[in-house]
């Protein structure tokens, strides 16, 4: 006999755990027995390495409209999961590796590739929309971020460079605005349609550009100001458009456009440095992950919400908020240790665990099917696709909820989230 049980109903704070399932049965006559029988229960649904041999390393996930897992290789190949973690499709894109995640817009998925251009490739991984690709002149920096009304621009920056892209599939296009300083993260883009993104000056000194959207769908830049020393992590913006940004020193930095020109003023000062992007919960709390492995939750006016902050293992590669579950966690963190961890409000961990072996990427978290539980996917620097299972899906009513703001990474924050 067999028999299945769901669990989706069923409280589990661990990322692992042997149980012990009592069976009972009652025969025609009312005779019953009982016994225990010990079982392993996980919440990691899959882990599929993209090669066999010598797998590369492997960039945060996109989610398709048809729900492909998309992940790009340092090996220069995109890799196309379906939800059951086989490999539907691998098409080579450029030829020096691809380190970070692709974005999905409506005409394109869009890649930014080490070999210096930014590649629009179809949606089922047939084609180079804009072949041979448009040339940035110097490594590419971050996720493409889907700018305009249609959101059918990729913004990405450049390191020599020095010059934001704009790239479209038709018409065609490929402009650069110069910048004079190379780009040091991916690009966001707020509700009004104006851009942010992050240039390096000297001395590690930064400063973030606010850009509009030219007639010709190129980026025109709108004013500079200086933010901090030496950001990294890929931008958010709060309930107001305002932006936020990790200084090297450990101050949290929020900007405010005013129009002609825009201010940075610090919100918070924490002890480490981020390098993941920060996400905004739905009531307006912010949280940022350290390069030492806190984790801090911050309301709107840069409070500490969390007097003990919590500790998940190592650096923090990449934050999720979710909607609560069973098991009372609303934010989900991966490390650089390949570490996962569920976050409950009032700081505690719901549970954790280490399902990879190397660094996992950002999660994107993807809604359950009907009797399911949801699941979160993150690429890893040892090759393969992580599956975890969680309780709730990724919050809806938070306007930042992950990096680059939704599953598709548009980064863009008028795009839709599940």
């Amino acid at each position: 006999y067999s028999a299945s049980v769901a669990l989706a109903g069923w409280p589990f704070p661990y990322f692992d755990q042997p149980v012990n399932v009592t069976l009972r049965a009652v025969d025609r006559a009312g005779n019953e027995a009982t016994t225990s029988v010990a079982a392993d229960v996980t919440r990691l649904r899959w882990a599929i390495a993209s090669e066999a041999v010598t797998p590369p390393q492997l960039t945060g996930a996109a989610i398709a409209p048809n729900g492909n897992i998309i992940v790009g290789g340092s090996n220069s190949k995109l890799y196309f999961f379906d939800g059951a973690g086989n490999i539907t499709a691998s098409p080579l894109i450029g030829s020096v590796g691809i380190t970070s995640a692709p974005s999905i817009g409506p005409t394109a998925i869009w890649v930014a590739s080490n070999d210096g251009k930014v590649y629009a490739v179809a949606a089922d991984g047939s084609a180079i929309l804009n072949a041979p690709g448009c040339d940035t002149l110097s490594a590419t920096v971050g996720v493409p971020a889907l700018f305009g009304a249609g959101r059918d621009v990729a913004l990405v920056g450049s390191t020599a460079a020095q010059a934001l892209y704009a790239v479209r599939v038709n018409p065609p296009l490929c402009a650069p605005t110069d910048a004079g300083e190379p780009f040091a993260s991916s690009a966001a883009v707020a509700a009004d349609s104006g851009a942010y993104a992050i240039t390096r000056a000297l001395n590690s000194a930064t400063n973030i550009r606010r850009y509009t959207q030219a007639v010709s769908g190129s980026a025109t830049q709108r004013w500079v100001a200086g933010a901090g020393t030496n950001v990294l992590a890929p931008l958010a913006l709060d309930l107001q458009s305002r932006v936020l940004m990790s200084s090297q020193d450990g101050t949290l930095l929020r900007a405010v456009d005013q129009g002609a020109s825009g201010s940075v003023a610090p919100l918070a000062s924490l002890p480490a440095q981020a390098e993941a992007s920060p996400i905004v919960l739905g009531n307006g709390d912010v949280v940022v992950g350290l390069t030492a492995g806190a984790v801090h939750r911050l309301s709107n006016s840069g409070a500490a919400v969390w007097a003990s902050p919590p500790d998940v293992g190592d650096t923090v590669r990449g934050l999720a908020a979710l909607s609560a579950g069973l098991d009372g966690s609303d934010v989900l963190a991966t490390t650089a240790l390949g570490e996962i961890a569920a976050l409950r409000p009032d700081g505690t961990i719901a549970w954790s665990g280490r399902p990879a072996t190397a660094a996992l990427s950002f999660p994107a978290v993807v809604p359950a099917a009907p009797g399911g539980l949801p699941t979160a996917y993150a690429g890893s620097q040892d090759g393969k696709l992580y599956a975890v299972v969680v309780d709730g899906p990724l919050d809806a009513a938070a306007p930042w909820p992950k990096a680059h703001h939704d599953l598709a990474n548009s980064a863009n924050a008028s795009s839709p989230l599940p």
